[in-house]
């Protein structure tokens, strides 16, 4: 079974980590989602591939930041398991056998 989620990934000068979610172009080059702190919050905000700094929005007014988490698509497979143990007991005997 493969579950597939989001999450947000470091990012600094410019970089966007694999899986980095796309939102759109503008001018011909790619937008990825990401978020920056700002003023002790964690505000949305855009970066265009090529640029060495994230953009967020706050008080109608666009701040540059080299620090930024990037949302990326995140893949977790998981696997079945299969296991045995035992619980012995003076008075009984118990066998489990289990599927995850």
């Amino acid at each position: 079974m493969t579950w597939t989620g989001l999450n947000w990934l470091p990012g600094e000068g410019g970089d966007v980590p694999d899986r980095s979610v796309r939102a759109g172009e503008v001018n011909g080059k790619s937008v990825f989602i990401v978020r920056a702190k700002h003023e002790g919050a964690t505000i949305p905000g855009k970066l265009v591939s090529g640029s060495s700094k994230a953009i967020v929005g706050y008080g109608g007014i666009e701040h540059s930041k080299s620090d930024y988490q990037v949302q990326c698509v995140v893949l977790i497979t998981l696997r079945t398991l299969n296991y045995n143990y035992n619980i012995y007991n003076t008075n009984y005997f118990l066998n489990f056998n289990k599927r995850f």
